[in-house]
C-alpha cells in the first residue's frame, strides 16, 4: 500500500516548487534597473577641456560606466553643429556603444530671455543650428542654458531660459513677453 502524503509534506513540496518556478522571474527583475539615468557631458568637462578625453569618445565613456544615455554640451563641439560628417560620426559611435543620445545643452549662443527684441532674435537664430543638430543626432531635445548675466538678474527674469527644452524645427521662434518665455 502506498504511503499517504501529509499536509505538511504537501505544503513543503508545493512551496519549494513555487520558489523554483519563480527564481528566473526574480532573476530578471533583479537585473532590471530601478530607473534609467543619463550622463551629462558637463560631468567630464575638465578632462575634455584639457584634452585628456575627446568629445567623440563620450558614448564609449558612458557605456564604460554602465550608462546607456548621454547628454551633450555644445561647447565641446561648437564648430561642428553643421558638420554632417562629424554628426554622422557621433551617431555611429553612440549606436556602436548602444547609447541613446537624449539632449544637447546649449550655451554661449545668446540670451533667449533678453528684453531687447533684436538681441533675443539673434539668440534664437543662433540656436537654429542646434535644433537641426538635435534632429540629426536623434537627440530629440535641446536645452538652452542661461548666461551669467541672466543669472545675476532676479530669478523671475532668467528661470524660463533654463527651462527651455524643445523638439522643434528651426523655423519656430522663441519670444518673451514680460517674464514668460514661449515658443511660437
Amino acid at each position: 500500500m502506498a504511503r499517504q502524503t501529509t499536509r505538511r509534506e504537501f505544503l513543503a513540496v508545493t512551496a519549494a516548487g513555487a520558489m523554483a518556478a519563480a527564481a528566473p522571474l526574480r532573476a530578471r527583475q533583479a537585473k532590471a534597473p530601478l530607473y534609467k539615468i543619463s550622463l551629462a557631458q558637463w560631468s567630464i568637462n575638465q578632462p575634455l577641456r584639457k584634452g585628456t578625453l575627446q568629445h567623440l569618445d563620450f558614448a564609449k565613456i558612458a557605456r564604460g560606466v554602465g550608462i546607456d544615455a548621454i547628454e551633450y554640451v555644445n561647447q565641446f563641439f561648437m564648430d561642428k553643429a553643421t558638420d554632417a560628417a562629424y554628426l554622422a560620426e557621433m551617431n555611429t559611435r553612440a549606436k556602436g556603444e548602444g547609447v541613446t543620445q537624449v539632449l544637447i545643452m546649449c550655451d554661449r549662443e545668446g540670451n533667449l530671455g533678453d528684453p531687447d527684441t533684436a538681441k533675443r532674435r539673434t539668440a534664437v537664430e543662433n540656436h537654429y543650428k542646434w535644433v537641426t543638430a538635435a534632429k540629426t543626432l536623434p537627440a530629440t531635445r535641446f536645452a538652452s542654458m542661461p548666461t551669467a548675466l541672466a543669472r545675476r538678474r532676479s530669478s523671475r527674469s532668467w528661470w524660463p531660459m533654463a527651462c527651455i527644452s524643445c523638439a522643434c524645427s528651426p523655423t519656430r521662434m522663441a519670444s518673451t513677453s514680460s517674464s514668460r518665455t514661449t515658443v511660437a
